[in-house]
């Protein structure tokens, strides 16, 4: 759950943001500042520990595709808004990651999933779908961003959990050094100086700064989960649960939205949900029985 108090504070952020900007030169630079913060933080933490800023092939590996496919996210993320995109509905779409997150648990680490867990799965989106008010899917090309997004949420889950043996600063520290190389290179194409430098730039950059400390938490304890036995679809529908949940309380409370009983309702399906993912509590049952 603190991996998804720490989502929540990062769209908290992103919404006092708000549409400070459509420019996608002022994405590259959100990120970059990100990835700056994930360097400093990951390399001050391995020099402070004495430790080596080496590892494996395997694990650095993993932690290059990792921040590249989250750097992706994020890109994909502005581009299916930049197209019409609705946050609701877009927000719905990634929630189904749990889905191909169940089936590379299931090919790729032997964590396969019996009939009732596969109903908490089925649960869990319908109570996302709730909590987010229902969204509409409508048609437009946003749509294809918007799954192409939530193919690499999973797929990055499936990377954290094969290199769930490596030091998270380690993971942060080069998955940073992607984020900031991609964000150079293609700022250096976009970069405009009349149309960059706008009046909501400093706030824009302090929000980066503060998103990028809270990205380093979220990264370590990614990799914490894993290596305390989490296997991806419940580590999924914990976060989604946890995150979706706490953004509809302080969207109503603080930001305005707007309140249905369906999302209470919704709140309700992720606790049957999760019930139904947990083994430990139906193996208590089958002892009493």
């Amino acid at each position: 759950m603190g991996e998804a108090f720490l989502k929540t504070f990062g769209v908290v952020c992103q919404k006092l943001v708000g549409s400070t900007t459509t420019l996608f030169a002022h994405t590259l630079w959100a990120t970059m500042l990100v990835g700056v913060i994930q360097i400093l933080l990951g390399a001050g933490s391995l020099s402070f520990q004495k430790k080596s800023f080496g590892d494996s092939t395997r694990n650095i590996a993993g932690a290059v595709l990792f921040g590249l496919l989250a750097w992706n996210s994020t890109v994909l993320g502005f581009v299916t808004f930049w197209y019409e995109g609705e946050f609701g509905a877009r927000v719905f779409v990634i929630t189904l990651s749990v889905v191909p997150g169940a089936l590379i648990d299931h090919f790729c680490f032997s964590n396969r999933l019996n009939f009732r867990q596969w109903s908490g799965v089925l649960v869990a989106i319908l109570a996302g779908f709730l909590v987010l008010g229902s969204p509409a899917l409508r048609k437009g090309i946003w749509i294809w961003f918007a799954f192409a997004n939530m193919m690499t949420v999973a797929v990055n889950q499936g990377v954290t959990q094969a290199i769930k043996d490596i030091d998270p600063m380690r993971k942060n520290f080069y998955g940073g050094i992607v984020a900031v190389a991609l964000g150079l290179v293609l700022l250096g194409v976009k970069f405009e100086s009349k149309t960059f430098f706008t009046p909501e730039f400093t706030k824009l950059t302090a929000v980066s700064i503060l998103t990028g400390l809270n990205v380093v938490f979220m990264w370590t304890l990614n990799v914490w989960a894993y290596k305390d036995g989490a296997y991806i679809s419940l580590k999924k529908i914990v976060l989604n649960s946890g995150y979706l949940s706490m953004s509809m309380v302080i969207g109503v409370a603080f930001f305005g939205d707007a309140f249905a009983w369906g999302k209470i309702g919704g709140m309700g399906l992720f606790v049957l949900s999760l019930a139904l993912m947990d083994n430990e509590l139906w193996k208590g049952k089958k002892k009493e029985v």
